[in-house]
């Protein structure tokens, strides 16, 4: 083992103060008008650029326009294929919107149908993203919930967030983190298994950024327990389908981590697309995202074997090794 992994409380515990390493600068969010304003033959619609709505817990959710109305381009998250897309009407963000009795996260996007389902006259952005990108954490609003301003159209209301997303060029990045589904949190190496967490739900949160691959941890939302993890899309070209030699390269890079590190790193591809790092040695320290980003911080040891082992098996048509230094300043700039 060539560098041991700390343990770092808030003080630091009389390590090393040292200011984190500069990460590269945030997205900025575009401005969204007042109001959002659609085009169509004669007819003008203004949509609110808020929107108030009663939510399950008996309160109610603010909404704000993330994606405007009207046209624009969309960059497919696995081909990188770009393509036109005109919404019918603008996306609204709710960072507490629950509004569906089997929603998995507070936050939740408002869609009308015509843009996520399609119509006679143009497919869907669930039929435009990657097979899957919305799973079935989406449901259609009762109507009784639609507000007045926003009444003519069907509205969707969803809660898994896809990386297509953020390919929108009129998204607007959302800082709060992305969810992108809740499941088990299944160790390929023993799918069967029903003991320790093998079968326990975490949800998936994701953090973009504009360089770099984006940032994610896992949340148990009974105890709050958090996992780093890394999305798997750092090593296959289609984490669905990985080759051969995608996944020799992943089982040499947890073995070293292991051998290296004294690191317990896990792949849970087939559930949550992601290694997740979980404790060290024999389990004897559970391992946080903000102990991974002090230990990225303050231990260069650590720091140089760790992005090693992860440039080392890289999908090098897709991420340079500088690609990986960026994700771990990120890393340490969110959870530090």
């Amino acid at each position: 083992m060539s560098s041991q992994f700390s343990s770092y409380s808030a003080s630091t515990n009389g390590q090393t103060t040292a200011a984190p390493r500069a990460a590269p600068s945030g997205r900025t969010h575009p401005k969204v008008p007042a109001n959002c304003t659609q085009h169509s033959g004669r007819h003008t619609v203004v949509f609110p650029s808020e929107i108030v709505i009663p939510n399950l817990r008996r309160t109610t959710s603010k909404g704000v326009i993330n994606c405007k109305a009207g046209p624009t381009i969309i960059k497919a998250a696995k081909t990188g294929e770009i393509y036109e897309f005109t919404f019918n009407a603008p996306i609204y963000y709710f960072i507490d919107g629950m509004f569906n009795a089997n929603m998995t996260t507070d936050q939740s996007l408002l869609i009308s149908k015509d843009d996520f389902m399609g119509n006679s006259m143009k497919a869907g952005i669930v039929q435009t993203f990657h097979p899957g990108a919305f799973g079935g954490e989406y449901s259609l609003m009762d109507v009784s919930l639609v507000p007045d301003e926003l009444k003519g159209h069907q509205w969707y209301i969803v809660w898994k967030f896809p990386t297509d997303l953020n390919g929108i060029e009129n998204f607007v990045p959302i800082d709060d983190g992305e969810p992108v589904g809740e499941f088990a949190l299944t160790d390929d190496s023993i799918p069967h298994h029903k003991g320790g967490e093998n079968k326990i739900n975490f949800l998936k949160m994701r953090y973009s950024t504009t360089q770099g691959p984006a940032i994610h941890h896992l949340v148990n939302r009974t105890n709050q327990k958090k996992y780093p993890m890394i999305t798997s899309g750092v090593f296959y070209t289609d984490f669905d389908h990985p080759t051969y030699q995608e996944q020799a390269n992943v089982a040499q890079m947890l073995e070293k981590f292991k051998e290296l590190l004294d690191l317990n790193v896990i792949q849970v591809n087939s559930m949550h697309h992601a290694i997740v790092i979980k404790s060290t040695g024999n389990n004897e320290m559970y391992i946080s995202p903000t102990t991974l980003a002090q230990n990225l911080n303050y231990n260069q040891e650590f720091y140089d074997t760790f992005t090693g082992i992860l440039k080392q098996a890289r999908l090098v048509t897709r991420h340079t090794e500088d690609d990986i230094d960026l994700w771990a300043q990120n890393y340490i700039t969110k959870y530090m």
